[in-house]
């Protein structure tokens, strides 16, 4: 059997959506991932970010597939393009569909590429009067080339936007609705999951490995986290904050590492369930708490979110070269264990 057959049957499929930074990239990925595993496919997100608010390129990627998938592919099939910079980033390398509006002029020379020609920002502006909404558009046409049911995306709009108010919400499903119609009309290939049908089965969860750990935190009795803001481990605090009434927890940002590791070694000392989290950069800071910790035979328990060194190095990517600084960081001996966890499941039991 052929790649291309077992990809139709297998419907394993990868979506990248592109733009500038403030476009809403993350919103268009949220919601399509979401989406995709309430029609009962597997799914895997990653994004890359620039550290910059507004403007630069970013995107992010989502594979889905009916079996469980751990790691993103090469191939990208559909591409969704906020801004014609992605646009032209992507059109000569890739074979697949490319969502994009037409005002930005038609394929380059050498292109594979099967063109989807859609006014997002238009249709939008038209069904939502608001152009933000293009994002919501790009959603719902991306679900019409899978060939997949538009009904989990509304779904999904009740619950995200139902808090805002019946314009903003009735105002997006407009837009999914007409973006999907609009999809389904203008494409003329194959349906990329056309016949795929979802399993029987329980619910299933989008998570991020920040957010897994988090809940591993609190299903493990934490009550008291401290730390200071340095990515990729700010997640894991701001989740912790949103849940701090709810589970009784002392959330506490310190003014440095130094302090949030110290305070650490206190709250535990004390005896409260205690975790600290942070990144490369910020656990050079506290290998002297954590020598204390050694020494006064404190438990303590750190998250090394690990981000490209050295000294602050990336702050919106990820890479895993801290092992070894991990294992013996602090002076003097004293144990320590070290969990490496490699996939969002992991790291809740591993927590």
């Amino acid at each position: 059997m052929t790649a291309e057959a077992t990809r139709k049957t297998a419907c394993d499929v990868t979506l990248r959506i592109g733009g500038e930074a403030g476009q809403g990239v993350n919103v268009v990925s949220g919601l399509l991932g979401k989406a995709l595993l309430r029609q009962g496919l597997h799914v895997f997100t990653h994004h890359d970010v620039m550290s910059r608010i507004r403007g630069g390129h970013n995107f992010s990627q989502i594979r889905a597939s009916d079996v469980p998938v751990m790691a993103p592919a090469e191939r990208v099939d559909i591409l969704v393009c906020l801004d014609e910079n992605t646009l032209r980033l992507y059109e000569e390398e890739l074979d697949g569909v490319i969502i994009h509006d037409p005002d930005w002029g038609g394929p380059r020379k050498g292109g594979k590429s099967k063109r989807l020609p859609l006014s997002l920002e238009k249709i939008a502006k038209e069904k939502g009067g608001d152009a933000r909404m293009a994002n919501t558009v790009a959603a719902a046409a991306s679900l019409a080339v899978l060939g997949l049911s538009l009904d989990p995306l509304l779904d999904l709009l009740g619950e995200t936007f139902g808090s805002k108010g019946d314009k903003v919400l009735e105002g997006n499903r407009a837009c999914a609705r007409a973006g999907f119609a609009a999809a389904k009309d203008a494409f003329e290939g194959p349906r990329l999951c056309a016949g795929f049908e979802a399993p029987p089965g329980g619910k299933r969860i989008l998570i991020t490995g920040s957010e897994a750990m988090a809940i591993g935190a609190l299903a493990s009795g934490l009550r008291f986290y401290t730390g200071y803001p340095m990515s990729p481990a700010t997640a894991i605090m701001e989740f912790l904050a949103s849940k701090k009434d709810e589970y009784g927890l002392v959330i506490e940002q310190a003014e440095d590492e130094i302090s949030a590791v110290n305070m650490a070694v206190g709250a535990s000392f004390a005896g409260a369930r205690t975790l600290v989290a942070t990144s490369g950069g910020g656990l050079a800071l506290m290998v002297e708490g954590i020598s204390l910790a050694g020494m006064t035979e404190t438990p303590l328990v750190i998250i090394d979110c690990q981000r490209p060194a050295p000294a602050t190095g990336l702050p919106t990517r990820t890479e895993q070269a801290d092992l070894l600084f991990v294992a013996h960081c602090g002076h003097g001996e004293f144990p320590r264990a070290v969990l490496a966890p490699s996939t969002a499941e992991e790291a809740f039991y591993l927590t």
